[in-house]
């Protein structure tokens, strides 16, 4: 790696990608928080969507700040405002959790931990991608692996540090702000300031000509990433109504789930840059989808319910392959259009994220109801993946592509 960039470049993806794992990691502890809070199931998935919706819908905005020569800021603010999980602490302390007005205020939290992240991401990915051409799929595993593996942490370092220190996440500050220092410190992207930058509403035209490539793209990283989204909210609901024990629910099933991308993700990124991204997107996806209905199915038709070892490793499986779609979308759309990563991959993440924010609010309300639950709300919402494997048959070929074809 260190023959292919130099010693700075290398310093600065190391410090997007230690980034990604910090924000993202602050950023993946609601659905947690939810649970050991006691906030009401429902309340909690529309407080999930409003916010995420509305952070996420700003990504293609950062993203074209981005592209207009301010990465840096992006990367170093945006992961500052994921440090707004540690206002959770003081408020369960405090305040009624369930009071509909305390339900806005933590709407108005999270949601500047969403723009944080919103902040970040096309920013990050957009650095990661322009690393090394030739690479672009690895280096673009690469960061989201380190955003996974932090986020697949949340859930377990949460839970361990809310209960440790009664709920008093204040202290969380000093470890936070050695990281940023680092952070700060080696990020140093080589940004141009020029004037001849395109406007956002040439951007936006830009896009808009591109939409009949990114169409089939943005709706299966919609569905992809809103099944994901609603699978890791109810996760600890559906460890618990399975069973299993407190480490696994409060973390452990979490941990398998999301690192499982994690892991996966790298392999399968250097695969698809050998024989090509929508080939690979499309077995990964039918594979997943696969896996995600075993998981859910079997125990209701054999009446056998998991071991708990079993019931880990296909959790990794699931999201390993569930998880794959994502960067690899991301990264072919910015092999779509290269002169505007940063654009593309805000849409592709943010606004594709702010629809699939839906879904969370449809697991919460069905898991909700008396005669239903996690099982039975993740086994409806997951039909979108058909759907998504369907569209994915449609994406357009990269002029790559096309050509080794």
């Amino acid at each position: 790696m260190r023959s292919a960039v130099g010693s700075a470049t290398l310093k600065t993806f190391i410090a997007i990608s230690a980034a990604h794992a910090l924000g993202d990691c602050l950023g993946g502890v609601w659905p947690m928080f939810k649970m050991l809070a006691g906030v009401d199931l429902a309340a909690a998935g529309v407080i999930t969507t409003v916010a995420t919706i509305a952070g996420t819908m700003m990504q293609p905005v950062f993203g074209h700040w981005a592209d207009r020569g301010h990465q840096r800021t992006c990367i170093v603010l945006g992961t500052w405002l994921t440090a707004m999980v540690l206002l959770f602490g003081p408020m369960a302390r405090y305040l009624d959790l369930n009071h509909p007005l305390v339900w806005v205020a933590l709407c108005v939290v999270l949601l500047l931990i969403r723009t944080g992240q919103g902040m970040y991401h096309p920013a990050g990915a957009s650095l990661a991608g322009s690393t090394s051409a030739g690479r672009r799929s690895t280096l673009v595993s690469i960061y989201i692996m380190c955003g996974m593996t932090g986020f697949s942490l949340s859930h377990l370092t949460f839970s361990w540090v809310y209960v440790k220190l009664d709920r008093e996440l204040e202290w969380l500050i000093i470890p936070v702000g050695l990281i940023m220092l680092a952070v700060m410190v080696w990020c140093r992207p080589r940004e141009n300031h020029h004037e001849d930058r395109p406007s956002i509403g040439a951007m936006l035209s830009r896009i808009w000509e591109l939409r009949g490539k990114l169409f089939e793209l943005y709706i299966v990283l919609s569905l992809v990433s809103g099944i994901g989204f609603g699978f890791i909210f109810i996760m600890p609901e559906l460890a618990r109504d399975f069973g299993y024990s407190n480490w696994i629910v409060k973390g452990g099933g979490h941990v398998m789930l999301v690192f499982g991308s994690a892991i996966v993700i790298i392999p399968v990124g250097m695969i698809a840059d050998r024989v090509g991204r929508k080939r690979v997107l499309i077995i990964t996806l039918a594979m997943g989808i696969g896996l995600f209905y075993f998981l859910l199915l079997t125990p209701w038709v054999t009446g056998r319910q998991f071991l708990e070892w079993e019931f880990l490793v296909l959790l990794f499986l699931t999201g390993g392959f569930t998880g794959c779609p994502n960067p690899l979308g991301v990264a072919h759309g910015q092999a779509l259009d290269p002169k505007h990563q940063s654009m593309i991959t805000g849409v592709l993440m943010g606004l594709a994220w702010a629809l699939g924010a839906v879904i969370p609010t449809i697991v919460g309300f069905v898991a909700k109801q008396q005669e239903y639950g996690p099982v039975d709300a993740l086994i409806w919402t997951g039909l979108g993946y058909f759907v998504a494997l369907w569209l994915a048959f449609w994406i357009p070929r990269t002029p790559r592509e096309t050509a080794a074809a």
